[in-house]
């Protein structure tokens, strides 16, 4: 099942997103692919309308730990520093880690040169993080919202 929020998909673009995604499942066991795939729909959909920003951060928790209460950790995606791997591919690759690793966050810039990088906002019983940004001490106002 797909649920689309925020802005619609036109018909053509859910079904190739739908398709990538029932062969995707089938194939893969990590969420890094899926991921992927989201992040460029995410991108096709910004690129036609201007309300859709081509940044993306995707939070991934295993499904049995989602109702988890106990020790949290979380923990960042690969930021490649390297002018040479700084690819769309280089930001969803996974972490060394077997199944049990903690939940995890990928930002995924719509410029895969970027510089600048966020994290995800993040609030459990009373504790709160929000606002992470790693880059250049002068990060660039782009006049987009991340939620």
């Amino acid at each position: 099942m797909l649920h689309v929020a925020g802005q619609r998909l036109l018909s053509g673009e859910r079904r190739f997103l739908e398709r990538q995604l029932r062969r995707a499942v089938k194939r893969v066991i990590y969420p890094e692919p899926i991921a992927r795939l989201l992040a460029r729909m995410v991108r096709q959909v910004s690129a036609r309308n201007v309300t859709v920003g081509p940044n993306v951060t995707c939070t991934m928790t295993r499904r049995e730990n989602v109702r988890d209460q106990g020790d949290v950790s979380i923990s960042g995606g690969l930021i490649p520093i390297a002018s040479e791997v700084m690819t769309e591919a280089a930001y969803f690759l996974r972490a060394r880690g077997g199944p049990s690793e903690p939940a995890r966050w990928i930002y995924s810039p719509g410029d895969p040169s970027a510089t600048s990088h966020y994290g995800p906002n993040f609030a459990l019983s009373g504790f709160m993080m929000k606002g992470m940004y790693f880059g250049p001490a002068d990060p660039p106002v782009t006049g987009q919202l991340a939620v």
